[in-house]
């Protein structure tokens, strides 16, 4: 028997609050803008990477890392300024 929608079997769609201390995955990418980005998907694609047609031009400022929840409020200042 199926769960309710988006959620597995026996799910409430509550969701439990977040831990304020845990590690979050952050990362900040900047879209390239068209008719450039898919431009350049296509050129990814014609190098044969299988990702090319899933993953939307962007240009990565700050690849995934771990960034700790109570460092979010800094991290924003800094994007602001």
């Amino acid at each position: 028997m199926a769960g309710p929608v988006g959620g597995p079997a026996g799910d409430t769609g509550t969701a439990a609050a977040p831990d304020p201390d845990a590690p979050l995955t952050f990362g900040i990418a900047i879209a390239v803008p068209e008719p450039h980005g898919a431009a350049l998907q296509a050129h990814r694609a014609s190098f044969g990477d299988p990702l090319a047609d899933q993953i939307p031009s962007h240009i990565t400022l700050l690849p995934p890392d771990v960034v700790r929840a109570d460092a979010l409020a800094e991290l924003e200042d800094r994007l602001a300024q």
